[in-house]
């Protein structure tokens, strides 16, 4: 199972429009956000519960995390947070520049470490190595978000990986 539950509600990046939106649309946008997540949680806990697995995506700023449920769930010792980035994947937007890799930190909620090692991987340009090129990044704002709402297919390679990976390790 992957959960990736609108950030909307969550992102500080929407955060910088607060003050042109409608407060009591923005209450309810945040409201059926947390039923939405609770939801996802929820699934989450039966299905380690019955010995399967879940992924969770969220932005890795996301205040969501810090919500009680989230912090609860993550105390639990069968329960694994890792940070990647979404530019090793391919993933990518258009600014004033042109096309360009986007940098997306994303936060990984999982049981299943095999499906972490695929996902969690960090940007190259944060690597001190000089035999790495540096690559630029476009910034999410002005709309530029819409382009990263899909997965690149590099990804949802690594997540599949990941799961078979996982699976011949539990035989």
């Amino acid at each position: 199972l992957v959960g990736s539950p609108p950030c909307d509600p969550f992102s500080n990046l929407h955060n910088l429009s607060i003050g042109r939106e409608d407060p009591t649309k923005r209450a309810e946008k945040i409201r059926r956000g947390i039923i939405h997540l609770s939801f996802c949680f929820a699934l989450y806990r039966h299905r380690a519960a019955n010995g399967r697995y879940f992924l969770h995506e969220h932005p890795w700023s996301a205040w969501s995390w810090k919500l009680d449920f989230v912090q609860d769930f993550m105390q639990r010792t069968d329960v694994y947070l890792g940070r990647g980035d979404q530019c090793p994947f391919g993933q990518w937007s258009t600014d004033e520049h042109g096309p360009g890799l986007v940098l997306k930190p994303t936060g990984w909620l999982s049981n299943s470490l095999h499906i972490l090692e695929h996902v969690a991987v960090r940007c190259c340009n944060t690597i001190q190595n000089p035999n790495v090129p540096l690559h630029r990044h476009v910034h999410l704002e002005s709309g530029r978000a819409k382009a990263c709402q899909a997965y690149p297919p590099a990804l949802e390679r690594a997540i599949v990986e990941g799961l078979v990976s996982q699976l011949r390790s539990d035989k």
